[in-house]
């Protein structure tokens, strides 16, 4: 009696194991969930820059603005913030050896520019930013739901989109720069106003 027990028991345990092993697989992991950019309103204090004015492809800026730090190395400019890029034309619009950018750097001191590096003044502005983690040349999707939220919240670009560089992409993954890009903006009554005016 107690033999055919431990058959039975045996047998029923077999079969939980095999239900068991093939019942529990491990599910696939989930692909990790893209985190929708954060976009903001806030407004921007006036900054002192030096910059270099260039025309060709946006893909160039690296190129522009290791020459941007050769020049400030070279006439001992001290920085106080992160550089910039700021792009001029809608590279869908305008061929790649067209389109007009700048590369800037905030800076303090007394330098007050020469033909070689300008020096200009960034009015404090109203801008719509978002903060963008990535490759530099992969930002398109980010810059258009920028500016569909801009044409949704009712206001309008008023002038030259700026990116924001954080992070060094000597010392950073590219997956992991970091690039804050801002558009000044104007409420759309604000600019049909001037219009009317």
């Amino acid at each position: 009696m107690l033999k055919s027990f431990n058959k039975s028991m045996l047998l029923v345990l077999s079969i939980l194991l095999v239900f068991s092993l093939f019942g529990c697989k491990e599910k696939p992991a989930e692909e990790p969930k893209q985190v929708e950019p954060e976009i903001s309103i806030k407004e921007t204090t006036p900054l002192t820059v030096v910059y270099l004015e260039k025309k060709g492809p946006y893909a160039e800026t690296g190129k522009s603005m290791e020459e941007l730090f050769a020049l400030i190395e070279k006439k001992d400019v001290k920085l106080s913030g992160a550089p910039m890029g700021m792009y001029y034309d809608d590279p869908e619009k305008v061929k790649p050896e067209e389109t007009r950018y700048e590369v800037l750097c905030p800076f303090e001191g007394e330098f007050k520019g020469d033909e070689e590096l300008k020096v200009k003044e960034l009015p404090a502005q109203k801008v719509a930013c978002v903060l963008y983690t990535g490759p530099y040349d992969k930002c398109a999707p980010t810059y258009k739901k920028l500016f569909g939220w801009i044409a949704g919240q009712n206001l309008v670009p008023t002038g030259a989109p700026v990116e924001k560089y954080l992070n060094d992409p000597s010392k950073v993954k590219p997956e992991e720069l970091k690039t804050e890009i801002l558009v000044p903006v104007k409420s759309k009554v604000e600019t049909e106003e001037k219009i009317e005016d």
